[in-house]
Order: C-alpha cells, then structure tokens, then sequence
C-alpha cells in the first residue's frame, strides 16, 4: 500500500514541472545566450560598442555613440570641429569639412555662395567659363598657370617668372610658362627644342 501511495506522489510532482526541471508556478529566470554582461566603464568613459570610450574626444563616437566626425575634422568638447590645411575654410553648410572658397561651387569665395546654374567657381568668382578658369577683365584665365593672373585676377608675376598657383615655377620656365624639360615634347632638354611628330619626351631627349 505505501508503495503505491509513492509511486502516485513521484507522478504528481513529475506532471507539474516543466521540461527543464523547473516547477511550472515559477518561470524560468535565464539569460539569452548572447546576452553580455553590462560593461563597467571609469566615470569619464562611456561605453560604446563594447568599448569604453571618452565622447569628448572619440573620433567614431563623438557626443554620443555613434556618432562620427568627418574626415578632417576632429572631435572635441564633445563636438565635431574642422581642422582645416592652409587655403582651405570651414564652412558650416558644406558636406565636408573644409573647403576651398577658391573653385567650390557651394562656397565661392565665401561660405554660403552658391554660383547659379551653368556656372562654375574661379578664383572665388562665378561665371561662365569652364571648370578650373577664372573671369579677368572679361576673359577666361587659368589663375594657377597664368603669369598676368596668378593665384588672382590681375596678380603679375615679376618679370621672367612663371606661375604655379603662385609666382615662381618648382622646376623650369620657358617665356614665362612653368614647364618640365625632362618630359615636355614642346621643351624638350631646353625651352623650345620641340619634338618631331609621332615621337615624345623623356629625360629631356626626344624619343
């Protein structure tokens, strides 16, 4: 008799747990299995993809996680500011950092000026000559290798001096003109020795 009384027991208390052992009136208190625990950061650092960052000065999460300065610029104060190359602006409208006020058609020579439709940005002017010209005086000039409008309209180099970008050439001049010798069929070895058709230059021999 007692052992049917046990036998009934063991059945009873069987049918009223779950699977994993557990009794069916308390539900199961687990953890997924890709759950991390909470990270434990110093009270300066935050935690940000699994990693304690400063959000004062973190690049890739600058402010608050996530968040990411654009190339050029740098996170500081919890901010993104611009740390622009000389010749270049920061301008807070444009989708990059820094910008060149110089031939940015957005941002011609000021931030904010935008050259309307067709035209494009020269020397911080709009008008309608092609891309990388500038107006002056009415006609169109490369200002980076014109020696009367270097670097600006009406800007002269001194005499016999060329023009890259600024009065002076990094290699040779010929009649005012910033050249190579070494690779320039037109000057090849020395100003004005021109290749003959269907050959090239190279260490300022024609080939």
């Amino acid at each position: 008799m007692l052992a049917r009384v046990a036998v009934a027991f063991l059945l009873a208390v069987t049918a009223a747990c779950h699977e994993d052992g557990l009794p069916a009136s308390e539900p199961a208190d687990l953890a997924p299995a890709d759950a991390a625990p909470d990270l434990a950061c110093p009270a300066h650092l935050t935690g940000c993809g699994g990693s304690c960052v400063n959000l004062k000065t973190d690049n890739n999460n600058c402010g608050a996680c996530g968040s990411v300065c654009t190339r050029s610029s740098v996170c500081t104060g919890g901010g993104c500011t611009c740390n622009c190359q000389a010749g270049y602006t920061n301008c807070p409208n444009a989708p990059i950092c820094c910008v060149n006020l110089i031939d940015d058609t957005s941002n011609c020579g000021a931030c904010g000026v935008v050259c309307p439709a067709g035209e494009s940005c020269g020397g911080g002017v709009c008008s309608s000559c092609p891309s990388g010209l500038a107006m002056c005086s009415g006609r169109c000039v490369d200002l980076f290798r014109d020696p009367d409008n270097c670097g600006a309209c009406g800007n002269t180099c001194p005499s016999g001096e060329g023009c890259w970008g600024r009065c002076g050439c990094p290699d040779e001049t010929c009649n005012r003109v910033c050249v190579y010798t070494g690779n320039d069929p037109t000057n090849c070895g020395t100003c004005g020795n021109v290749c003959p058709a269907g050959t090239g230059c190279g260490f300022g021999v024609c080939k």
